[in-house]
């Protein structure tokens, strides 16, 4: 997939490709100005989750991911940029790439717990109901939309 605006060398130095690189697994490249991501195929049953795990994430979320991103939000909003010697501005530019690789991981941490979650509710699912119920609507591959319909019975 490819980002619907063009971008900068620059642009994607600093902005677009440490951030996606910090959610790991995705691969971006710059291509005549416009970002690609190629990400992980999805296929296939997601692992078991680990439900003292999963409370352990949630925790931690609450405790240390929450707090820095809080914390990082209000350095960026806060910080008068304007008034700062060129040296200093300079500084602050230099660090950006990697600010903008740790708020990636920081998204991804952050989303992790609920993704988790929703994997018990999938697996649940597919425990109560039929597995072939569930990939005859077409979600194994994450294919389903409102225009999927069942499979009819050869012959019908």
């Amino acid at each position: 997939m490819h980002t619907p605006d063009p971008a900068t060398p620059l642009g994607f130095d600093l902005f677009y490709g440490p951030f996606i690189e910090g959610f790991g697994g995705a691969r971006i490249r710059l291509k005549n100005c416009y970002v690609y991501i190629s990400e992980p195929s999805g296929e296939g049953d997601p692992p078991e989750v680990d439900l003292e795990r999963l409370a352990r994430g949630i925790r931690r979320w609450h405790e240390e991911t929450i707090p820095e991103l809080v914390s990082a939000a209000d350095y960026y909003l806060r910080t008068d940029f304007d008034s700062m010697p060129a040296a200093e501005l300079a500084e602050e530019i230099e660090r950006l790439p990697a600010a903008r690789n740790r708020l990636g991981r920081l998204h991804s941490l952050s989303l992790l717990p609920y993704g988790l979650g929703m994997r018990v509710l999938i697996a649940t699912y597919k425990e109560l109901v039929a597995e072939t119920s569930w990939r005859r609507c077409g979600w194994s591959r994450g294919t389903a939309t409102r225009a999927s319909k069942p499979a009819t019975p050869s012959g019908v």
